[in-house]
């Protein structure tokens, strides 16, 4: 393989230069530029993340701090409620005895009226009664007549000088 000379050192020289191209001079300043853009977005994200993190815990520690206070407060409900709920069976045991001791009274009170009202509280008499009673008074009455008859049997009688006679009982 020989080769020619012309041809040969053609071969070893560089291409001629394309016309187009020209050196670049702004392409690393758009670049630059790029990374400003990003930069600044990524600053103004970062900002918004802080401030909403930030705002998101201060919302948090007021909700934990009225979370403590409402079971600070729940707590304290429990225990007065408790308190109360024993004072209140305290109460009703109380109460319940009492209601016990008043019933055994009442009912004490009312046996002893049910005595009372049958000597005093007058019971309509049958006829027979009646009757049987009036018999016995008409007895006594007649009784009592007898005797008035026997008194006067031992009464003196006594002449009056006007001529009327006086009847002097003697001082039974």
């Amino acid at each position: 393989m020989i080769q020619q000379g012309d041809w040969s050192t053609a071969m070893m020289q560089q291409p001629a230069k394309p016309v187009s191209h020209a050196k670049q001079g702004g392409s690393g300043g758009s670049i630059i530029d790029i990374l400003e853009v990003c930069e600044a977005d990524f600053s103004k994200d970062l900002a918004g993340e802080e401030s909403a993190e930030s705002d998101a815990q201060e919302a948090y520690d007021k909700q934990t701090q009225e979370n403590k206070i409402q079971k600070t407060m729940k707590e304290q409900d429990v225990k007065y409620k408790t308190q109360e709920f024993k004072a209140l069976d305290a109460e009703i045991a109380e109460l319940s005895s009492d209601k016990r001791t008043a019933s055994e009274q009442h009912a004490s009170v009312m046996e002893y009226y049910a005595k009372i009202k049958d000597r005093c509280i007058a019971k309509p008499s049958t006829f027979e009664e009646r009757s049987e009673r009036r018999k016995e008074e008409i007895e006594g009455l007649k009784e009592s007549l007898a005797a008035l008859d026997e008194e006067m049997a031992f009464t003196q009688l006594r002449k009056r000088r006007g001529g009327g006679l006086k009847v002097a009982k003697l001082g039974f």
